[in-house]
């Protein structure tokens, strides 16, 4: 693709000469796909099975033998279009053949296409988003065509529509009509033109597809409006008479490879700005617009393609469910469908099963994230697991009805609608806690304590074994090569569970006044050479996960609860940073090291809160520490009272803590003068019974002050560490960022704060933050929601290379620091360990902390500048990787970070269910959103938010108060009686003798369905669960609503939580509305 006139002379013949062979080859024709359409609905085919007349053939411009809108060579990906027609013998093609990575490549560089992750819409499944950098909306991949077989989390290529095709950012669909004229009434949108041509055979493989047989790359005539253009003149090819079809104002290009080409070369793609511009008020006057865009290649497949769970069905019995690309979703009137995706008679479908392995009818996996497609199970014998075909054979299959089993996406080509997958194993019947365990642990690809490699576990270092009575010792070189901090009085505080402790802290204040504290940190780099084994099986591992019942280890136990883990008596090994500082918290000066500490004491947030509110309130705090050390089955440990300067001395213990809460307090407050933001995200705590293992008890975890103080020293230390090794590496290190917010979703929350009559400046962090507080003064309950819907904008966090990033991007927005890192908690997170690492090449190489006469910006350099040689030298000695090696790790770690927490987030959900299936409790909710078919409802007793259904609720008609100005939420749902039950009716339902008649009975008990008991749509056991509430507490936690009801956000409503596990899906939280019923009358 060259910029010079011989080369573009040579490609316009060379286009010329496939336009024309094009125009007489024969083709596979294809049926239009909409771009919300199911593409595998009835509605794709005419009632003979034949294609509808949107595929119809028609003549090319041209002649020769007619050709459909659906030719090879439309754009790929487009609704249009399909690409290719699929591997050969197999029948029309579903969708467009992968551009070519030549083409990819180009149109990367030349900014034609652009990448990135692709997100699919739960609720939506033929929706998704990319999010494109510097464009404030995310681009919206509307339809499966556009789609293009990909699987939520791939990373993928795409181009954007043009900017006349893009929708109002609220509509549905793109507009179909250039603003270059209006579209006559009736008028169909055009389909793409026609005839293109395809690139030669061979021209490259699709990205990330192992069953392509080459991709197809594409060039077609495209008309765009001329005030959009960015070409000086009309392509001029010879016998190109087909202009009396450009309407005034608009030209033709020759679209190759996703750019446009005119005489003069490329035309230039509008650029971001452009781009950001039409977003924000490209519409009509001045309103925002929805980027579109199709994608044509995947750059790099998700991990989840690996790891699939779902239920595992016949396809015969899709009759009874929801047909089409799929969303594990029940519906009904889907005709059978053999594996390829078309309907079939029952003789070629049996034909069919002949092949499979012990007679076993065709299977289909339904996978349980919403997000995924339906799947077509690979029934070969080697790939089809016994247990799961016994399963199948016994029975008629009920044997599958429940099970929940794990697979892997294999191949997805273009002419089968859905991909094809191989079954892996068994979990267990879904509803179990384990089964449920087992399945969010597939899901997301979290390896356990059993999955270490003996490569990794040979690694280890030897230690005495336990009936020695032996432990393991510092090594005399590394001893001689440390700061000793044994006579430093250092002590931890972490959660009551915790078993790896990665860190702890000291604090003394000498008398001149200066308070000297240090944070140390396992040195797990010690124990893990760079490029060992087990350096290798922790850098895949990439984080620990903490589920409810169990952790799923970064590292072997060995390290993580020993050898690493400064636990209290006994000398362990670390990675230090101490301060000089003011009493309140100002640095004076950093010193950073490796170290051997003996901590003096274990405590818990619990006692080290008790000890901060005894100082709060005059007392010493002593009694507190020894009344938990006292405590044999309490969490809190001590090393030996031996007098020595840092042994344990409960007096000195609670003075340190003092000490550090105090600066603490200080720092906290000028951290968020500066524009920091705190949002915090509840969690969940359970109550688990010891016999059985399901929860018995379950509450919002409560964050206190010491909870605070610990993390205000973690982040200084993270943010030290950052400035130092960006100095010291500033095109290698590792550190974290965290974007500005989304700019539409803030938007959304000025907008609602207006709509409520609530201060909300969202401006800049520090704006945020204030207003939050000035509403936590006002209203607890306007802050909780307020609070919830600022967490909504937020972008994630995450890990990079500083070389691979621009300065300016480098910041952390929550935190409101230039730079960031993650140094504090190396045992259970892979970016630590390179930090440490970094941190020790920097140390090698002769940088060193800044001393009292550093300045005290933000971001300063170092005042020792090493030679280059030396900063190499030590960079290779510490295994730190290149730039490109330590963006891929990053971008792992980011990936394996995110699995963690939906892993975690799930297991508390599950377990949140679990309790809430067996007993259901009434809440008190805050409303933030309302609608006629649901609320959106914060409940802060779980810091979770629910969604009630209003859409369908017997006995009420529900109507809502539209919002004023464009894109507005409703302000307020009315909920009204709407019920032919009357006392009469009820009495007729529940009159048990012969005065009534069988029918009349069942009639009336039907009409007073969820009308007979005190709380409108409540059953039985509905209704003992709130009676069972009502004795325990004496009144609801929230009044119920009387009829007629109106509903406003930030209104306070009861609601009863439960849960149901349902078939193909994930376990979910109920929540019912308590409406008192006008019928209902005391016994």
């Amino acid at each position: 693709r060259g910029e010079g006139p011989g080369v573009m002379k040579e490609l316009k013949a060379r286009a010329l000469q496939l336009l024309r062979a094009s125009a007489d080859a024969p083709s596979a024709t294809s049926p239009r796909t909409g771009a919300g359409d199911d593409p595998t609905t009835p509605s794709s085919l005419s009632k003979k099975g034949t294609p509808s007349k949107q595929g119809a053939k028609k003549r090319t411009p041209s002649g020769g033998t007619p050709v459909t809108p659906a030719t090879v060579g439309s754009t790929p990906g487009t609704p249009g279009g399909t690409g290719g027609s699929g591997r050969k013998g197999k029948g029309r093609a579903r969708f467009a053949e992968f551009w070519p990575r030549d083409v990819v490549r180009e149109g990367l560089r030349e900014r034609h296409l652009h990448e990135g992750k692709i997100r699919v819409n739960p609720h939506r499944r033929q929706e998704a988003y990319v999010s494109l950098e510097g464009v404030p909306h995310d681009v919206k991949i509307d339809g499966y065509a556009a789609q293009n077989r990909v699987i939520d989390g791939d990373t993928v290529v795409f181009a954007i529509d043009p900017i006349e095709d893009w929708p109002a950012l609220e509509e549905k669909t793109p507009r179909k009509v250039s603003r270059g004229r209006s579209r006559a009434a009736g008028e169909s949108p055009a389909a793409p033109e026609s005839p293109a041509f395809r690139a030669e055979a061979g021209a490259g493989a699709g990205l990330g597809e192992d069953d392509a047989e080459g991709g197809e790359g594409d060039a077609y005539w495209k008309t765009v409006d001329a005030e959009d253009d960015y070409g000086d003149d009309d392509l001029d090819l010879e016998d190109d008479d087909e202009d009396e079809d450009v309407l005034p104002g608009e030209v033709r290009r020759l679209a190759i490879g996703g750019g446009l080409y005119d005489a003069a070369g490329p035309v230039k793609p509008p650029s971001i700005a452009t781009l950001a511009v039409a977003a924000r008020r490209g519409g009509v006057n001045g309103t925002p617009l929805r980027p579109t865009g199709r994608v044509v290649a995947v750059s790099q497949t998700s991990p989840r393609r690996e790891t699939v769970v779902g239920y595992v069905g016949f396809a015969e019995e899709e009759h009874a469910g929801r047909g089409g690309a799929g969303n594990g979703k029940g519906g009904a009137g889907t005709p059978t469908r053999n594996p390829k995706g078309g309907t079939g008679t029952p003789a070629s479908r049996r034909a069919k099963e002949e092949r499979y392995p012990n007679n076993i009818p065709p299977l289909r996996l339904y996978p349980t994230d919403p997000k995924l497609p339906w799947m077509i199970v690979d029934m070969s014998p080697s790939h089809l697991p016994a247990s799961i075909a016994a399963l199948a054979v016994e029975n008629g299959g009920a044997g599958l009805k429940g099970i929940l089993v794990s697979a892997r996406v294999s191949k997805w080509s273009t002419s089968y609608v859905w991909p094809h997958c191989q079954l892996r194993e068994s979990l267990g019947m879904a509803g179990e806690l384990e089964t449920e365990t087992a399945a969010l642990v597939a899901e997301n690809n979290i390896l356990g304590v059993e999955d270490f490699t003996d490569a990794a576990l040979a690694c280890l270092p030897a230690v005495p074994p336990k009936e020695s009575g032996l432990t393991w010792e510092v090594p005399d070189a590394e001893r001689a090569a440390r700061r000793d901090f044994t006579g430093v009085r250092v002590a931890s505080i972490d959660p009551p569970t915790a078993r790896d402790l990665d860190d702890a802290l000291h604090a003394e204040l000498r008398p001149d006044g200066t308070l000297v504290v240090g944070v140390h940190i396992a040195d797990v780099s010690h124990f893990i050479p760079a490029g060992s084994a087990l350096d290798k099986e922790a850098q895949q591992r990439a984080t620990s996960t903490y589920l409810v019942q169990r952790v799923m280890p970064m590292l072997p136990r060995l390290l993580c609860e020993d050898l690493c883990s400064l636990n209290p008596g006994v000398e362990r090994l670390t990675f230090s940073v101490e301060w000089e500082m003011t009493p309140d918290g100002v640095v004076k000066s950093e010193w950073f090291g490796r170290g051997i500490i003996k901590s003096c004491a274990k405590l818990d947030y619990g006692v080290a809160q008790r000890v901060i509110e005894a100082r709060d309130e005059g007392r010493t705090g002593v009694d507190e520490l020894l009344e938990a050390v006292n405590d044999p089955s309490g969490p809190v440990k001590v090393g030996p009272e031996d007098g020595g300067p840092g042994s344990w001395d409960p007096s000195a213990v609670a003075e340190t803590i003092s000490l550090l809460n105090t600066a603490a307090r200080a720092m906290r407050r000028r951290r968020f003068e500066g524009g920091a933001v705190r949002l915090d995200q509840s969690k969940v705590s359970f109550e688990i019974d010891p016999d059985t293992g399901n929860p018995r008890g379950a509450s919002a975890y409560v964050i206190r002050e010491s909870n605070k103080l610990v993390e205000e020293w973690m982040l200084l230390a993270n943010n030290t560490v950052a400035i130092f090794i960006a100095d010291a590496y500033p095109d290698r290190a590792m550190l974290r960022c965290h974007p500005e917010p989304n700019e539409r979703k803030m938007g959304e929350l000025e907008q609602f704060s207006r709509e409520q009559g609530i201060d909300i400046d969202a401006s800049s962090s520090r704006a945020l933050h204030l207003s939050l507080q000035r509403l936590k003064e006002q209203s607890t309950d306007a802050y909780e929601v307020a609070q919830l819907m600022a967490t909504l904008p937020m972008q994630l966090a995450r890990y990079f290379c500083t070389g691979c990033q621009d300065e300016d991007s480098w910041g952390h927005y929550a935190l409101a620091m230039d730079r960031y890192t993650h140094f504090t908690s190396p045992i259970r997170r892979y970016p630590d360990v390179v930090v440490h690492r970094l941190l020790a090449a920097a140390l090698e190489a002769g940088f060193r902390g800044r001393g009292n006469d550093a300045p005290a910006a933000k971001v300063r350099k170092h005042p020792r500048a090493p030679k280059q040689a030396d900063i190499n030298a030590a960079a290779k000695k510490f295994g730190i990787p290149k730039s490109d090696k330590l963006q891929a790790i990053a971008d792992h770690c980011n990936e394996r970070k995110l699995a963690a927490k939906n892993c975690q987030d799930g297991s508390m959900h599950a377990y949140l269910c679990a309790f809430l299936r067996a007993s259901p409790q009434c809440v008190m909710g805050i409303v933030r959103a309302v609608g006629r078919k649901h609320l959106c409802v914060f409940v802060p007793a779980y810091g979770m938010e629910v969604r009630v259904q209003m859409d369908g609720a017997r006995h009420v008609r529900v109507t809502q108060e539209e919002g004023r100005g464009p894109n507005a939420a409703p302000v307020s749902v009315t909920i009204e009686w709407a019920s032919d039950a009357d006392s009469g009716t009820i009495a007729t339902a529940t009159d048990g003798g012969k005065s009534t008649s069988k029918a009349d009975r069942k009639k009336a008990m039907r009409d007073t369905r969820g009308a007979r008991g005190r709380f409108l749509n409540s059953t039985e056991e509905e209704e003992g669960a709130i009676q069972e509430y009502i004795d325990g507490h004496g009144v609801l936690p929230a009044p119920a609503r009387e009829i007629p009801a109106m509903i406003r956000p930030v209104q306070r409503v009861c609601l009863l939580l439960g849960a149901r596990f349902r078939e193909r899906a994930k376990p979910e939280v109920t929540a019912l509305l308590l409406l008192k019923n006008p019928l209902w009358t005391e016994a």
